[in-house]
């Protein structure tokens, strides 16, 4: 059992210092919509595709990102890396494993579950201008804030022991790896 423990925690934090990685890569791109050696770097690496330049043009255009990575390669990105993981956490999937063990595994699944769309609030929250007061059709209004006259979320938590950013800020674990989020 012991070795089961021990995979699973290797997987733990390899799929959250996987997701902090993706996630400073792609948000330290000081421009919306762009990319950097490190970016196309992780990109490769996990077999994502760069987008065209008139691919990054259109969201640009349409999104009006303030900085960092397209979000459909980000998206793809994050995608990479819950498969990889899926595929090795089914890998030590057996069934006797300790109840403990059992317990890890499944939150790790339901984690997996919802990874990408985590990930993706996030990014976005910290890339994209943040909705207008008032609701979506505020910007009409005379007078109010054009936009990209806000700044991205400049909070982010993180894990302290994976890195990882976490969507929710109430949560007080990590919940890829299980660490304190800080």
């Amino acid at each position: 059992m012991s070795n089961v423990a021990t995979e699973l925690t290797r997987i733990e934090h390899t799929l959250g210092s996987s997701l902090a990685e993706a996630f400073r890569a792609a948000t330290e791109i000081p421009e919306g919509g762009g990319s950097s050696a490190r970016w196309q770097g992780l990109c490769t690496n996990v077999g994502v595709a760069l987008l065209s330049d008139a691919e990054r043009a259109d969201i640009v255009r349409i999104q009006k990102p303030l900085r960092g990575a397209p979000t459909t390669e980000f998206r793809e990105v994050v995608k990479a890396i819950v498969r990889r993981t899926v595929l090795e956490l089914g890998e030590i999937r057996t069934a006797a494993m300790h109840h403990d063990v059992d317990d890890r595994w499944s939150k790790l699944r339901y984690a997996l579950d919802d990874a990408e769309k985590d990930m993706m609030d996030t990014f976005m929250k910290a890339v994209l201008p943040p909705p207008p007061k008032g609701g979506m059709f505020a910007r009409l209004t005379p007078g109010q804030n054009p936009v990209g006259t806000f700044g991205p979320s400049a909070s982010t938590l993180l894990c302290t022991s994976c890195g990882a950013p976490q969507s929710k800020p109430q949560d007080l674990r990590c919940r890829y790896c299980g660490g304190t989020v800080g």
